[in-house]
């Protein structure tokens, strides 16, 4: 599920809004985009460990490490999102 989430971002997201509202932030969405695959990296990472079963403390820090990342990466795409609708909301005033 979360792998589709970020598929579905860079298959025409709202990230795609942002960049036509404000191309000045491209470069960031361009980060924030390569951010996934180190996401997916990771879950895949998580994956294997799940199915070997064999150090279930590993498991447990890789999976608080995966939390993280996720709940970071999401944060940045969030402010950068109200970042750009608020900017662009406001300029009508």
């Amino acid at each position: 599920l979360p792998i589709c989430h970020l598929d579905f971002e860079e298959a025409g997201g709202y990230m795609i809004d942002v960049r036509r509202r404000n191309p000045a932030m491209d470069r960031t969405v361009q980060k924030l985009f390569r951010q996934h695959q180190e996401i997916r990296e990771s879950f895949h990472r998580l994956r294997r460990l799940a199915v070997e079963r064999s150090d279930r403390g590993r498991l447990r820090d890789e999976v608080r490490e995966w939390m993280t990342l996720m709940h970071d990466h999401e944060t940045a795409e969030n402010r950068l999102t109200q970042q750009v609708f608020n900017i662009d909301l406001g300029q009508g005033d």
